[in-house]
């Protein structure tokens, strides 16, 4: 049975189907675990030319993303309470985005579909993990790496600390400029979103950065990774920091039952 033909009935059957697609490009199937799912089977009278269709609840099994020929893989999650709140914890994650759910009643655009994973979120209480930080290797990167660089003593010998006399001079910022800082952050969010702009290039040609999706994820990424290089560089004051909600407080993420955990 094609999937086209599997989604067809699950929908008549009055499921929602939740369209997924996975962070990075593939060339072969992707597989998350911990995800219900429905195992859907035909069945033709012997006697007969009727067709009946019988479905089989598989719960916590694994949904597969499948890659087109460009590399962009996509999954097709039955909405169930487990699904959502796998769906709801990985919000925060680089490894998929809802782009649409389908309905019986039709189809739930992308900026309404994550008006809704944002109200599970808000629901289940799940928050931003503090070192889960789309920045956090570039400014790593940017401060030379300077944590794991510490001096190994040797038998008999100083380490290179107690021999230092003076403090390392502190590094100047490494960009000078706030125009500097949005391209480099812009380029950095292009390359990470790259199967997404792809999508909206081929859909839309030249309208592509008007789009909701662009302004609502692509440009909300490229302005906020931005503001922390600029930060970064001593570029802003720290008063000039945008309170954050209540919602995305940066804090770790609470341990749920096993039954929710993705493998």
């Amino acid at each position: 049975m094609s999937q086209e033909k599997r989604l067809s009935i699950l929908l008549e059957q009055g499921h929602n189907i939740w369209v997924l697609r996975h962070r990075k490009l593939s060339q072969y199937p992707v597989t998350i675990h911990g995800f219900d799912d429905y195992e859907v089977r035909m069945h033709k009278s012997p006697n007969s030319d009727e067709i009946r269709y019988a479905k089989e609840f598989r719960p916590q099994t694994y949904i597969s993303f499948e890659p087109n020929e460009e590399g962009v893989a996509t999954a097709y999650c039955v909405e169930t309470e487990r699904n959502k709140r796998i769906i709801a914890k990985h919000f925060y994650s680089n490894q998929f985005e809802v782009m649409e759910i389908m309905t019986p009643a039709g189809v739930i655009p992308h900026l309404q579909a994550l008006a809704q994973v944002r109200q599970l979120v808000t629901d289940l209480g799940v928050k931003k993990p503090a070192n889960d930080d789309m920045f956090a290797r570039h400014l790593k990167d940017l401060r030379g790496g300077a944590a794991d660089k510490a001096p190994i003593a040797i038998e008999g010998k100083p380490t290179a600390t107690t021999q230092a006399a003076d403090p390392a001079p502190t590094p100047p910022p490494a960009y000078k400029t706030l125009a500097e800082c949005q391209k480099v952050a812009e380029d950095r969010v292009m390359e990470l979103q790259e199967p997404m702009i792809k999508f909206l290039k081929q859909k839309h040609g030249e309208n592509w950065k008007k789009q909701g999706e662009y302004k609502s994820v692509i440009k909300v990424q490229i302005d906020t990774m931005a503001k922390e290089l600029a930060r970064s560089a001593g570029l802003m004051e720290a008063e000039t920091q945008p309170a954050v909600p209540a919602a995305l407080a940066s804090a770790p993420p609470t341990t749920e039952d096993q039954d929710d955990l993705v493998k």
